[in-house]
């Protein structure tokens, strides 16, 4: 009598189980349309790499001692809803490449969600599976490829997503239409500051406040067109698009640190007018005050702006740089 016995597969650090989507001597078609599904691998066989953490590569010692168990789960076995396949290394349409995800030496993933942020889907372990990939639109090889590459690059994650959900597209143009009526706000302050001009005894305490106004309205202005602009965005060309996000973020960067920057010198003004209780000083004095505070306000958001430009333009394309960056 011949019995078969079938053993689940031991999970521990030494034999970590890593979800594959194929069986072991095959690796999945991305190309679009029905050639989807899993192929032949032939030559080359998917030997995933293996992080510590995300940003730590387990080293070749380290790897030695490690006997993955692959477990083989086809999509359609784990989800009810769809599946998106994720590539290793994604371009998106500025052309950026980056880690998209990575394979822990336990066998779960290491999901990124921002440069910065990486999420740990060992709390999710059934929803998702990995394998190699032939015909990804992200990679560097020709098109209608027929044998797996065998580079680490060449991977791909499946993973399950819930039904679509309605963004908060009508949200955000709601916020936009309120800072409309914000800016309107601050341009009558400045108005009226304009229309006071000669009741004001301290000229210079006045222009620290109109351009303190006026920097505020140039912020809820980009910020109005942050929320407005996806009116735009969804009927342009993606390097249009790139062109109008990147200078909303420039604007907004700005103008963040400019009005910081005026209202540390409306404060600096209250506190030194305050401290002493002397007279007004005369008109000249007070307008070297206000040159002053000018070159404070507008030299340290040029400053802080053109050095993020800067380390954007060396580093945008790096995300495992180190280097911090605006994002």
């Amino acid at each position: 009598m011949l019995s078969l016995r079938v053993c689940n597969a031991t999970c521990t650090g030494d034999t970590p189980c890593i979800r594959k989507c194929c069986d072991l001597n095959q690796v999945w078609n991305i190309a679009r349309g029905k050639r989807q599904g899993c192929f032949p691998a032939r030559q080359h066989l998917w030997q995933p790499e293996l992080y510590k953490t995300p940003k730590i590569k387990a080293t070749e010692a380290e790897l030695n001692q490690i006997f993955p168990h692959y477990k083989i789960v086809h999509p359609k076995y784990f989800c009810n809803s769809s599946t998106v396949p994720i590539a290793i290394e994604e371009r998106d349409d500025l052309g950026r490449n980056y880690w998209k995800f990575r394979i822990s030496t336990e066998g779960h993933a290491f999901h990124r969600i921002s440069r910065y942020t990486w999420h740990d889907r060992d709390d999710h372990p059934d929803s998702y599976c990995f394998d190699g990939a032939i015909n990804s639109r992200y990679f560097t090889v020709e098109t209608n490829q027929t044998e797996f590459s065998g580079a680490a690059v060449d991977g791909v994650l499946f993973e399950c997503l819930p039904p679509d959900i309605v963004g908060s597209r009508p949200q955000s143009y709601l916020y936009g239409v309120l800072m409309v009526f914000s800016c309107f706000l601050l341009l009558l302050t400045v108005l009226v500051h304009i229309l006071l001009w000669d009741r004001q005894p301290n000229h210079a305490w006045t222009l620290t406040l109109i351009s303190y106004d006026l920097s505020l309205f140039c912020l809820y202005l980009f910020l109005t067109l942050m929320h407005v602009s996806q009116f735009y965005i969804r009927q342009s060309p993606s390097d249009q698009i790139n062109t109008l996000c990147y200078s909303i973020a420039v604007g907004i960067n700005f103008f963040v640190v400019s009005t910081f920057c005026w209202m540390s010198a409306v404060n600096f003004d209250l506190f030194r007018t305050f401290k002493v209780l002397k007279p007004t000083t005369g008109r000249s004095q007070g307008l070297r005050r206000y040159l002053g505070y000018a070159v404070f306000a507008w030299t340290v958001p040029i400053t802080i702006v053109t050095v993020g430009i800067i380390l954007d333009s060396m580093y945008r394309n790096d995300f495992d740089s180190g280097i911090v960056i605006p994002e």
